[in-house]
C-alpha cells in the first residue's frame, strides 16, 4: 500500500512539472514625490515587502511579478492577471495588488477533477522593494509573504497573515505589528511616549532594544522575548506559550502586569529594583534571585513583596506554568 502511494506522489510531482515547467519574471519601477512625514500604504497579496528609507523626498517603487504556467504563452497570459494600482493623493501614495475574478485558489480535491490540469491558474508573486523618505508613516499588509522594514521615523502598522516580520532601527509614534503565521523579529524600537501593539496567533515574538510608553502584547501559541526593555506600562497575554522579559529598567510608576494559560515566564530585572511584587502561579513553581517571600500551598505558590522602596510594580499569573524572577 505504501509502495503505491509514493507512486502517486511521483506521479503528481511530474504532473506539476509538466504544468508549471516555464516560469517567467517582469520587473518595473516608478518614483513619486513624497515629502517627509507622508503616508504610504502597500495592500499586497502573495509576495514579500522590503522597506528601506533614503535621504531623497521621493517613493521609489521597484516590484517584480513572477508566475508559472505549462509554457511561455500561457505564463505572460498569467502574469498580465494580476496588476499593481499605485495612486497619489497628495502626500499619500496607496499601492494594491488587484488579482482578476478568473484567478482562483488550488486545493486538495482539484487533483480529481480533469479540467484542473488544462485550466488551473496560479496566482502571479508580487514582491515589492520600496524605498522612503526616513520620516513617514507606513501600512503595509500582506497575505502571504514577509514584511521587513528599516530605519524610519512615524507610524507603523504592519499585518501579515501568513509571513514573518523584521523591524530594525524604528522611531515611532505608534506600532502596530500582527501576524496570524508568522514571527517578529526586530530591534533598536524607540520611543519613550510612543506605544507598541503586537498581536500574534502561532508565532514567536524576539525584539531586542525596546523602549515605549506602552506596550500590549497578545499570543495564543507561540513563545516571546523582550530583551533591553524599558516601558512605563506593559501588558503581555499569552495562552500557550513562554514569556522571557529583559527589563533593562525599572523606574517609579512602572507597571507590568503579565498572564499566560500553559506558559512559563522569566522575568530579569537590574541588581537592585524598587519594585513591588505579586506573582502567582495556581499549579507551578516560583524561583527567584532576590530575597523575597513565596507562600505555598500544594501545587499553588504566590509571591507578594517589595524589593527597594517598592514604587514600581510587577503583577504576574499563570495557570499552569513556573515563574522565575532573575538578576541580569
Amino acid at each position: 500500500m505504501r509502495k503505491y502511494f509514493f507512486l502517486f506522489l511521483l506521479i503528481l510531482c511530474f504532473s506539476f512539472s509538466a504544468i508549471f515547467a516555464t516560469e517567467i519574471k517582469k520587473t518595473y519601477e516608478k518614483r513619486f514625490d513624497i515629502q517627509p512625514g507622508g503616508q504610504v500604504t502597500v495592500e499586497a497579496d502573495e509576495g514579500d515587502i522590503r522597506v528601506n528609507s533614503w535621504d531623497k523626498a521621493e517613493v521609489e517603487v521597484f516590484w517584480t511579478k513572477k508566475v508559472r504556467g505549462k509554457n511561455t504563452e500561457e505564463a505572460e497570459k498569467r502574469l498580465d492577471l494580476a496588476k499593481v494600482h499605485i495612486n497619489k493623493v497628495g502626500n499619500r501614495l496607496i499601492i494594491k495588488v488587484v488579482k482578476s475574478k478568473s484567478d482562483r485558489s488550488f486545493n486538495f480535491w482539484d487533483i480529481f477533477d480533469p479540467d484542473t490540469w488544462n485550466n488551473f491558474s496560479r496566482t502571479p508573486v508580487i514582491s515589492f522593494e520600496i524605498k522612503v523618505p526616513k520620516r513617514i508613516n507606513l501600512s503595509l499588509s500582506v497575505d502571504e509573504g514577509d514584511v521587513f522594514v528599516d530605519n524610519v521615523e512615524g507610524n507603523i502598522d504592519i499585518e501579515s497573515d501568513e509571513g514573518d516580520i523584521d523591524i530594525y532601527s524604528i522611531k515611532f509614534r505608534q506600532l502596530d505589528l500582527t501576524s496570524d503565521e508568522g514571527d517578529i523579529s526586530g530591534s533598536d524600537l524607540i520611543n519613550s511616549d510612543g506605544r507598541i501593539y503586537i498581536e500574534v496567533d502561532e508565532g514567536d515574538v524576539t525584539l531586542k532594544n525596546v523602549q515605549t510608553g506602552r506596550l500590549s502584547f497578545e499570543c495564543d501559541e507561540g513563545d516571546a522575548q523582550f530583551e533591553n526593555l524599558i516601558c512605563e506600562k506593559g501588558y503581555f497575554l499569552a495562552d500557550e506559550g513562554n514569556i522571557e522579559l529583559g527589563i533593562a529598567e525599572l523606574n517609579e510608576n512602572d507597571r507590568y502586569q503579565i498572564s499566560t494559560d500553559e506558559g512559563d515566564f522569566i522575568i530579569y530585572l537590574p541588581d537592585d529594583p524598587n519594585v513591588t511584587l505579586d506573582l502567582e502561579s495556581n499549579d507551578g513553581r516560583i524561583r527567584s534571585d532576590f530575597p523575597v517571600k513565596i507562600d505555598k500551598k500544594d501545587d499553588w505558590q504566590r509571591c507578594q513583596d517589595t524589593l527597594g522602596d517598592g514604587s514600581a510594580l510587577i503583577k504576574a499569573y499563570t495557570d499552569e506554568g513556573h515563574i522565575s524572577l532573575r538578576k541580569f
